[in-house]
């Protein structure tokens, strides 16, 4: 049996058991997740199969595959009803699509449908721009509503309730801050890291975002750091999808002084997720060397990272009006923004690396909170690792 045709269908069995789970056929999740631990061991034990970064990876499904299996126990031998936590997947990612945030589609959504009409937009933009330049989502948009107010039939019937007509006849995108429910609880997530020194390559981070009884690991994302080179990108997977990454991130390089203090300097960060364009995350401003603020546009909304009360927390707000670029922006970035969403504490412990909590319920929204920790946990990667040394 060929390599390639192993390695599929080892995917499917490890897909089957994760889907087996999402809809509570527990005895089947059971059974497929000791197949996939079979079949992963086998993949990376094959002296045949070359392909020592898949079985660098195989190794580690088959540790989560196990572990999926001691959390099923409890519920086939009757001492559970069910699962305290069901884990992220492509399914899941969908149906959050459907989901309506007071009565309004959710932000993810908004971005699809955005992305989707404005990519004849954006590829007209980028072939007529010097080489090298970085052509921002949140451009698009602007130069997109412009065009609404002398040829309304842009915009599609699915696209309609993503508009507001103003009363002089042009178009703008409501704010999603306001449209949350309060009420709605916070969403929190623990991060830990570890690593792990592969001869050949460097050194692997892991950085694992557990629920919020830290018992479950729900994402992971992945990044090599080489001997004096930069992290050129990282990756972040659902934890059932570990081979099939939900945000991929490139990492710009900046000049190196060569000292352990280059990871503090602010670079941007290309973020490629379902959506059909690339959501670009950049220092504020073109002269700014610091982290934050950095801004990015989601869903045709404008949002900034920024520093919290404390030196080791970083938030992120909803952008209700920006100052000139020209301007000082002393004491304006409070009124710039609406209230913080997504809150990360940073810790100094070993392991356990931070605290990410998303408020009013937002981490509903899958595809915008797994853009959120791929953002923050690239940050992190790079903050504390990514130096050159």
């Amino acid at each position: 049996m060929a390599a390639t045709q192993t390695d599929a269908q080892v995917a499917e069995l490890c897909r089957q058991a994760f889907e087996a789970e999402h809809y509570s056929r527990f005895q089947e999740a059971f059974d497929q997740h000791g197949k996939a631990v079979i079949a992963l061991n086998k993949l990376a034990d094959d002296a045949k199969f070359l392909d020592r970064e898949r079985k660098r990876i195989a190794r580690k499904q088959a540790k989560f595959h196990g572990k999926r299996r001691d959390v099923l126990q409890p519920i086939l031998s009757g001492q559970k009803t069910g699962l305290d936590v069901v884990l992220p997947s492509s399914i899941s990612a969908r149906e959050s699509l459907a989901t309506f945030v007071n009565g309004r589609p959710c932000l993810s959504l908004d971005e699809i449908l955005l992305s989707k009409t404005l990519q004849p937009m954006y590829n007209a933009a980028r072939a007529a721009a010097p080489q090298g330049t970085v052509i921002n989502s949140k451009q698009v948009v602007t130069s997109f509503l412009a065009s609404l107010k002398d040829n309304p039939a842009l915009i599609t019937p699915e696209m309609q309730h993503i508009f507001t007509l103003n009363g002089d006849g042009t178009r703008s995108i409501p704010f999603y801050t306001p449209a949350l429910d309060k009420g709605q609880p916070a969403i929190q997530f623990h991060v830990y890291v570890s690593s792990e020194n592969v001869f050949t390559s460097g050194r692997w981070y892991y950085f694992k975002v557990k629920d919020s009884g830290e018992r479950q690991t729900l994402y992971v994302l992945q990044g090599l750091k080489r001997h004096r080179y930069q992290v050129t990108h990282t990756q972040l997977s659902r934890a059932t999808e570990f081979t099939s990454p939900c945000v991929q991130t490139l990492v710009t390089p900046v000049r190196s002084t060569g000292s352990s203090l280059d990871g503090g300097i602010g670079r941007q960060l290309t973020h490629i997720t379902s959506s059909p364009l690339p959501v670009i995350d950049k220092p504020d401003r073109t002269k700014h060397v610091k982290w934050e603020p950095r801004r990015m546009t989601w869903g045709g909304r404008n949002f900034v990272w920024k520093q919290g009360k404390g030196t080791l927390e970083t938030e992120l707000c909803e952008v209700k009006r920006e100052w000139p670029q020209s301007g000082s922006k002393t004491g304006k970035m409070q009124d710039e923004c609406f209230e913080p969403i997504v809150h990360m504490q940073s810790k100094f412990a070993l392991k356990k690396t931070s605290v990410v909590t998303f408020r009013y319920g937002c981490g509903t929204d899958y595809l915008f909170r797994e853009l959120v920790l791929a953002s923050l946990l690239t940050y992190q990667f790079i903050l504390g690792w990514g130096h050159n040394n």
